[in-house]
């Protein structure tokens, strides 16, 4: 798996601290000081790695509560998105080859000619092999 960026999320920080705010409060209240207060934080990160013979990108985040004061913490706000899902593309096997690739799932039918171009069209009767 190669890692290919990691970032803390402020913004997502923030929406949860606002989230967490009461709670907080009555906490403090309750005078637990500051050893009581839940904290967060937030992540985000792609990866690239390869399953069988394709490669994947995925985008990971998540969001996770510190509950100090109960010794635990929890986990939210976990999102898992594959490179195919973000992107409208899909694995096809390619008619010449019969390797699996990934490529747009824009278009019904595609071709690639031997020197790398790629024809798409949706008309199943259309050949590009006739004029290329």
């Amino acid at each position: 798996m190669e890692i290919l960026k990691l970032h803390r999320l402020p913004g997502e920080i923030r929406a949860m601290d606002q989230g967490m705010a009461f709670t907080n409060k009555l906490l403090m209240q309750l005078g637990g000081g500051s050893s009581m207060v839940f904290r967060n934080d937030a992540a985000g990160g792609v990866f690239e790695y390869t399953e069988g013979k394709v490669r994947y990108r995925e985008v990971m985040l998540t969001g996770v509560v510190d509950m100090q004061a109960a010794l635990t913490w929890k986990n939210t706000r976990s999102l898992s998105f594959r490179f195919l899902v973000l992107t409208g593309q899909e694995e096809f096997v390619n008619p010449r080859t019969g390797e699996i690739e990934t490529d747009t799932n824009a278009f019904r039918y595609r071709w690639t000619t031997s020197g790398g171009d790629v024809y798409y069209t949706n008309r199943e009767d259309e050949d590009p092999n006739i004029f290329l």
